[in-house]
C-alpha cells in the first residue's frame, strides 16, 4: 500500500500497477542482469518510462528509442543513450537483416518493411521456427524479390 501523491488523480494512481507489471513481466522474461544491455522500444511513454526506471534499478544499461526532438532532449538529460528514429525512417541498407524477436506482429511487420526497402533477405528467429498461414503470404507480397526465412531458434536453450 503506498499513499496517492496530490500530483496524480485517483484514476491515474489506478493505472500504476499495470505499467509496472507489463514492464516487470516483459523484463522477466529477458532476464536482464547487472552489466547487460537492454533496448527500449517508445522510451518516452509510460511503459518504456517505467521500463527505464526498472533496468536502472537491475544494473541494466538501457538504451531507448523515441520519435520526437523533444523526446530525444528529455530522455538524454536523463543519462540514457537515446537513438532519434525519424517520422521519416531511411530505407533499409539492401543486405540480410536478422529480426530476433519472433514472427509476433512487430517482427513481421518489421520484415514487411525490410522487404518493401529493397533488403534482400529478411530472417524471422522464432522459438516455434514458423509463420502463421495468413501471415506467409503478407510477407512474400511485400517484395517478391526479397527472400524472407523463418528460422527456429530460441535464446534460452543451449546450442
Amino acid at each position: 500500500m503506498a499513499a496517492i501523491d496530490d500530483s496524480l488523480t485517483v484514476e491515474q494512481a489506478c493505472t500504476l500497477p499495470t505499467t509496472w507489471c507489463t514492464v516487470h513481466m516483459s523484463l522477466l522474461a529477458s532476464r536482464p542482469r547487472a552489466g547487460h544491455h537492454a533496448l527500449l522500444q517508445a522510451g518516452a511513454g509510460g511503459v518504456g518510462l517505467a521500463a527505464g526506471e526498472y533496468t536502472h534499478w537491475v544494473g541494466t544499461r538501457a538504451s531507448v528509442t523515441v520519435g520526437r526532438p523533444y523526446k530525444h532532449w528529455y530522455l538524454h538529460g536523463t543519462g540514457k543513450v537515446v537513438i532519434l528514429i525519424p517520422a521519416t525512417a531511411p530505407a533499409p541498407p539492401r543486405d540480410t537483416h536478422l529480426l530476433s524477436g519472433g514472427t509476433g506482429g512487430l517482427d513481421l511487420l518489421t520484415g514487411q518493411w525490410l522487404a518493401a526497402g529493397g533488403a534482400s533477405t529478411a530472417v524471422l528467429a522464432a522459438c516455434g521456427g514458423a509463420v502463421s498461414e495468413a501471415d506467409g503470404p503478407r510477407l512474400r507480397k511485400a517484395r517478391p524479390q526479397c527472400s524472407v526465412c523463418v528460422a527456429r531458434a530460441d535464446a534460452a536453450e543451449q546450442a
